[in-house]
């Protein structure tokens, strides 16, 4: 089978200057925002040689461009996620989690790759050729959790905005990979960032900082990964940025489930399940949300990210 071409990369948004902009719709705190700095070195090189990135585990880009094929068959899947042997070992960890429910009944990579499908397997294996496994550095404080939480609230409200359920579990997972690169680029300056404490003023943060948003970067990279448009450009608008006011922006299904995702994730991490979080993610979705469906749904995100944050970490 011939290999697919890869998705043309998402340029990268220029660092010389953050772009002028509308006021965030949720100020920072002055006193929470690092002083003016010049970009980081380590975060130049992610913004200027993002093709370099993923190459250090070629078997992996192989699992991408498989799962990126239409023709491919489940075989060939198999047969490329075995070509890297701690991926292999993954697969089969969360293939018998709980989340899949079938907890020590696999033992081969082609029923483990059948389990997870293609779309899991195309995000653990761009998060491990990226080295954020975990045993390659630091990663920001409950990484996993979060990335977790968010697939599987992004696959549970998939169906209700009409995106496919395994494309927002994907995107769910990788949604944060902006956030642990910035923070292994520079720790301290990310990590005074990261207590903006929601999505809207992290963002406005970074674009202060070294011009572009979390989403932004990983989209990039992910796209030098080989990752189709339509996961890239999820990602680089899922952190809830506010329109010009005057101008509408529609987004297509999947980044509707991922930004429904964000914010049902964060709703379980805070136990903020009330009527503004209700109306909040109503307004994404559409419909309506009372707090007794929003508990529901709360609930069984919670469940589900606990079955399977113990195996992706």
């Amino acid at each position: 089978m011939t290999s697919p071409a890869p998705a043309p990369p998402v340029s990268a948004p220029p660092v010389s200057a953050p772009p002028p902009a509308a006021p965030p719709p949720a100020a920072l705190p002055p006193a929470a925002l690092p002083p003016a700095a010049p970009l980081p070195r380590a975060v130049r090189m992610l913004l200027g040689d993002l093709h370099r990135l993923p190459g250090q585990r070629p078997a992996l880009l192989r699992v991408v461009q498989v799962t990126d094929d239409p023709d491919s068959s489940a075989r060939e899947l198999a047969d490329a996620a075995a070509l890297d042997p701690a991926f292999a070992a993954r697969l089969l960890q969360l293939a018998n989690s709980a989340y899949y429910g079938r907890m020590g009944q696999i033992t081969a990579i082609g029923p483990a790759v059948s389990a997870l499908g293609a779309e899991t397997l195309r995000g653990l294996a761009v998060t491990m050729a990226l080295g954020l496994s975990g045993e390659h550095g630091p990663l920001p404080h409950g990484f996993w959790d979060r990335a977790a939480t968010t697939a599987a609230a992004s696959r549970l409200v998939a169906p209700r905005v009409g995106a496919d359920s395994g494309d927002a579990f994907c995107v769910g997972l990788l949604c944060e990979v902006g956030q642990a690169l910035l923070f292994r680029a520079a720790p301290e300056m990310y990590s005074t960032l990261l207590a903006a404490g929601n999505e809207a003023a992290l963002a406005a943060a970074e674009l202060e900082w070294c011009g572009t948003t979390n989403g932004e970067l990983a989209a990039a990279v992910l796209g030098a990964s080989g990752l189709p448009a339509q996961v890239c450009r999820a990602i680089a608008r899922h952190q809830g940025v506010a329109p010009v006011p005057g101008q509408s922006v529609s987004f297509d299904p999947l980044t509707r489930a991922l930004r429904a995702g964000v914010l049902l994730a964060r709703a379980v991490a805070t136990g903020e399940v009330d009527e503004k979080t209700s109306d909040a993610l109503a307004a994404v979705v559409g419909g309506t949300f009372d707090e007794t469906i929003m508990r529901k749904l709360a609930l069984r995100t919670a469940a589900h990210a606990a079955a399977l944050s113990a195996t992706m970490r």
